[in-house]
């Protein structure tokens, strides 16, 4: 993928109007959002998931960096003090921040539950949480007693629940069919570990 240009395959090329997502996963670089196939702030951009590309520090490098320590793996390209799978350089104004992840889905939507309030439409809400890393927000940092996975699924639910009030404050509540699911099972070692930053 050239992420330096318009992005051919994406959710557009699947029956999408309009999209809001990263690049990959939130451990894996390029650590970016994409709306409608153009990374977002996008300056130059370079990513190799096999060979170290440009100077930025690693998590085998700069362990001192860190907020969170990672396997080998997760070992990559240090972005927001998270070392993440593969190496990236440039794109700096376009690098996410993961304790704002929530809120920016969240934001874009409720704007689009709001721009579609007269028209039947579909959305995808597809949030970071409870995915690694797992690094929230600070007004929900300790939030549950259940360590980083449990402050993550606080804020899923957060989520959930505000875009849920949209569309009672819209009036498109009672004729919406919302399904709630998950992609990834238990597991109790997925690549960091799991302290609060």
């Amino acid at each position: 993928m050239d992420g330096n240009s318009q992005i051919k395959l994406g959710p557009k090329e699947v029956g999408f109007d309009y999209s809001f997502h990263m690049a990959a996963t939130a451990d894996r670089v390029p650590s970016v959002y994409i709306e409608d196939g153009r990374i977002v702030n996008l300056d130059p951009i370079q990513v190799n998931y096999e060979e170290k590309v440009g100077d930025d520090p690693t998590g085998i490098s700069h362990p001192h960096l860190l907020k969170v320590q990672a396997d080998e793996q997760h070992s990559g390209t240090i972005v927001n003090g998270i070392s993440r799978i593969g190496y990236m350089t440039g794109g700096h104004s376009a690098r996410f921040k993961d304790e704002d992840m929530a809120d920016a889905y969240l934001k874009k939507a409720i704007g689009f539950i709001k721009d579609n309030q007269d028209n039947p439409f579909f959305l995808y809400f597809a949030p970071n949480e409870n995915h690694v890393p797992r690094v929230v927000h600070p007004r929900f940092q300790g939030s549950t007693d259940l360590g980083p996975r449990g402050d993550a699924l606080a804020i899923f639910d957060w989520c959930v629940g505000r875009w849920v009030e949209t569309l009672k404050e819209t009036g498109q509540y009672e004729n919406t069919l919302i399904i709630v699911t998950s992609d990834n099972g238990a597991v109790l070692f997925d690549g960091y570990w799991g302290r609060r930053p």
